[in-house]
């Protein structure tokens, strides 16, 4: 059934969605202008080409638009509570991507999604999406790792520290609510920040200032609180919690809040830094 409310019972219904989608470049470049995300991976062929993707790549959260309106579409008025997403694989621009959400068996609200390349069957996304109410702000909050003791002192580890942050302030204002539904393909506009857009503030700072320019998205994990306004100044903030230099990985917390301190998202993020500074 379809709820005009989260708390209204089930969201979900036991029905799959199953659709083809080709991005291009100027999709990137589109979410790049919406979101504030211009990390040069997405935006700049030069720079992408040396890296070992060697062009191109669509942002993570860019994927997660096209899911979230398909979403939306099917089940309006329900919430996204939870959000976990890996990146196993990279979509690329002009390459045709199949996308899948599943209701779970037993619980219709637990919605398995996936985004693979047509050409090769590759997975660009995976993961699970719950409709309904999240739970209380920092009921999931993440736990913070200290390094191994020898990883401390590489060159990798002065540069990311564990406890090391970045933040930004960012506004979204409401005359880009229907360019981001044209977008997504959604046939409403929103009424309140789209959800990848606040995973693009994290996106953002985890290309471009922590860890920086050539940072690979392998996964994110998002608790959405509350919505957040349009026209409203918001807060994002990521915080290195563990450092693995030897797998090239960072583990980092993500929160983003009102200036008055109401948390509207928090979670993990997962990175790949050996792109960095390429």
């Amino acid at each position: 059934m379809t709820a005009s409310h989260a708390d209204d019972a089930v969201c979900g219904e036991p029905s799959e969605i199953v659709v083809r989608w080709t991005p291009v470049q100027v999709d990137f470049d589109r979410f790049a202008a919406l979101s504030g995300d211009d990390n040069p991976i997405h935006v700049d062929p030069a720079f992408s080409a040396r890296t070992r993707f060697g062009r191109t790549v669509s942002h993570g959260m860019l994927l997660y638009s096209r899911l979230w309106a398909l979403i939306r579409t099917r089940w309006p008025g329900c919430r996204h509570a939870l959000q976990d997403l890996m990146f196993p694989n990279p979509a690329y621009a002009e390459e045709e991507l199949t996308i899948a959400v599943v209701p779970g068996d037993t619980d219709a609200d637990d919605l398995a999604i996936t985004i693979r390349r047509v050409a090769d069957d590759a997975e660009v996304l995976r993961g699970r999406c719950r409709l309904g109410d999240a739970p209380g702000a920092g009921a999931n909050g993440p736990e913070t790792s200290a390094p191994d003791g020898p990883d401390r002192d590489t060159p990798q580890q002065e540069a990311l520290a564990v406890g090391r942050s970045a933040e930004l302030m960012r506004l979204y204002p409401s005359a880009q609510a229907s360019d981001f539904a044209a977008l997504a393909r959604l046939d409403n506009v929103p009424d309140t920040v789209p959800e990848p857009l606040i995973g693009g503030m994290f996106s953002y700072l985890l290309g471009v200032k922590l860890p920086g320019f050539g940072t690979n998205y392998l996964k994110q994990e998002m608790t959405f609180h509350a919505p957040a306004g349009f026209d409203v100044p918001l807060r994002a903030r990521v915080t290195v919690t563990r450092l693995r230099p030897e797998k090239h990985l960072v583990d980092l917390e993500t929160v983003c809040e009102t200036l008055d301190g109401e948390v509207i998202c928090t979670g993990r993020a997962l990175v790949y830094v050996e792109d960095v500074g390429a």
